[in-house]
Formats: structure tokens, C-alpha cells, sequence
């Protein structure tokens, strides 16, 4: 081979590097909302402005991301020299998803509740049933009582219960704030 072929073979491994996918293995140095940067692990300078999605058009996202963990190992794939984006992760510290409908394992637990909404009904409840509550034990019998030859009218004491209120229920008590919808 002469040495214009191997300029040639240069010519199309650059046009190639520019224009095809590729991939570069390397550590999450820093993240900073849907991008991050990364140290790659041949030792070659930083990538910056890696995306966290593999969006090329929008910089808003359509519906899911991933945010790797600082110093967790990742793969950089490239579109072109100009655009990255997180293709693989070892440690993600969240996922974000604007999905319309998931489905976790076989989804035979149905629906996440709405917490909110849940506790306040709880809470609600806890109200009602303390109401009751004081109306039982402040509750009184009138009675017309026979002691001697004529009937005399009284009250029966009250009935009493020694139990405290039912007390309210907190979302922290019950809230996996790993999961959210």
C-alpha cells in the first residue's frame, strides 16, 4: 500500500469518529441538571456537557433520565464529535420518568396511592372517631329510679372509658420518599 492509501484510511477514520456512533468509558466527575461531566478512563481530557438522555433535538425531556451518582462509572456514546449522551451507569442517584402508565414487577399490587389524599383521609377518620368518642363518654341517662314508695327521678353516671384519643397519622410515618409519582 502507498502512501495515499493510508492517508485515505486516516481520512475515513476521522470522518468516522465525527460521524458515527462510538463510545468512551469514563467516571462521573459532576452533574449539573440533565448533563454531567466526565473523566474518561484512558486519561484523555474531560467531556463536557454529556447528556443525561439520549435526546438529540429537545433539551427538555419527553419522558425519562437518568442522574448518575459523582464517581460512579458510566459509557459516554457520541452521535458526532459535538453530542454525547450517558448510554450505561454503574450507580444512579435518581430516575426521572414522564411516563403515562408503569408497571413494576407483574403489577399485582396495583396503583401507589396518593399520599396526601390518603393521610388526610386517615386523619379525617382519626377526627370522626374521637367525636364519637366524647359523645359516648359524655353521654347521660335520665332515669325515674323506685327507692322507697315513690318513684324518684335521677341520672345514671355517665360511662366513662379510660382510652386516649386516637391519634393522627403522618405520611412520614408510612411515606417511601424513594418513589415518587
Amino acid at each position: 500500500m502507498g502512501k495515499s492509501t493510508n492517508i485515505l484510511f486516516e481520512l475515513i477514520d476521522i470522518w468516522a469518529k465525527q460521524n458515527q456512533f462510538y463510545s468512551v468509558l469514563g467516571s462521573v466527575k459532576s452533574v449539573s441538571g440533565r448533563t454531567c461531566v466526565v473523566s474518561p478512563a484512558d486519561g484523555s481530557s474531560d467531556i463536557e456537557d454529556v447528556s443525561l438522555e439520549a435526546d438529540f433535538e429537545d433539551s427538555e425531556s419527553k419522558g425519562f433520565f437518568i442522574t448518575p451518582s459523582v464517581g460512579s462509572n458510566v459509557v459516554v456514546t457520541f452521535k458526532n464529535k459535538d453530542y454525547g449522551f450517558l448510554s450505561s451507569w454503574t450507580t444512579i442517584d435518581s430516575i426521572v420518568a414522564k411516563q403515562g402508565e408503569w408497571v413494576f414487577n407483574d403489577g399485582s399490587n396495583n396503583g401507589l396511592i396518593k399520599i396526601t389524599e390518603l393521610t388526610e383521609k386517615l386523619n379525617n377518620l382519626v377526627s370522626e372517631i374521637n367525636s364519637l368518642k366524647d359523645i359516648f363518654n359524655s353521654h347521660i341517662h335520665t332515669t325515674t329510679a323506685t327507692i322507697g314508695a315513690t318513684a324518684v327521678p335521677g341520672v345514671i353516671a355517665p360511662t366513662t372509658t379510660t382510652g386516649s384519643g386516637v391519634s393522627n397519622f403522618s405520611k412520614d410515618d408510612y411515606e417511601n420518599e424513594n418513589v415518587k409519582h
